[in-house]
């Protein structure tokens, strides 16, 4: 009998009256694709979504399969991250200096470098153009053996085209750059990418 005291009966509401109360209230959708907060989900839904769920058997755990429908175990992920960086450790090397990058591929001994070089203008004819040179504290971050392509970026409307480069007994450093407009004790940050082989 005690149950049926004011103490039970407020504990019967609680527990089994007002949730029922609460979920008259809500907004009920017969869909799988309301995103509206609060709703509930019509028990019509239980189908579709049973109909969607995925068996057991159609889980491969291998990477393997070839039939048609089956989807692949979580656990494969770890496998398949191993045989990537199975594939790529030691197959490429980075370098980066500030605004300067340098990627190399080992077995092919080639390198490509990019970033920005700051360029210094000078007085000296070249042609119809004239001839700048790069910061001498303004060197690839990785030499190069040979270069294959070299292709630089225009700074204030001033086309900027490779007209050398600077190296030492072994190795070439940077870029010699030439211009269109003179410029005095000028210096500009121009974009760059360089393509080549490395120095071992």
């Amino acid at each position: 009998m005690k149950y049926l005291g004011p103490n039970g009966l407020q504990y019967f509401y609680d527990k089994y009256i007002r949730p029922m109360k609460d979920a008259a209230y809500k907004y009920v959708a017969n869909n799988l694709t309301t995103e509206e907060e609060g709703g509930v989900l019509d028990a019509r839904q239980g189908k579709k979504l049973d109909e969607k769920k995925i068996d057991k058997d159609n889980i491969a755990n291998n990477l393997t399969t070839e039939e048609e429908g089956n989807v692949l175990d979580a656990r494969q992920g770890k496998v398949i991250d191993e045989k990537i960086k199975e594939l790529t450790e030691g197959k490429y090397e980075y370098y980066g200096e500030g605004l300067d990058h340098c990627i190399r591929f080992p077995d092919a001994k080639l390198q490509i470098c990019f970033g920005t070089m700051t360029i210094t203008a000078e007085l000296k004819q070249n042609g119809n153009g004239y001839t700048g040179t790069a910061n001498p504290n303004h060197e690839f971050i990785k030499p190069f053996s040979q270069l294959f392509s070299t292709e630089v970026g225009n700074a204030d409307a001033d086309w900027f085209w490779i007209i050398n480069k600077t190296s030492s007994e072994t190795a070439i450093k940077t870029i010699v750059l030439g211009y269109f407009q003179e410029y005095e004790e000028q210096e500009f940050y121009v974009d760059y990418i360089a393509i080549g082989k490395y120095v071992n």
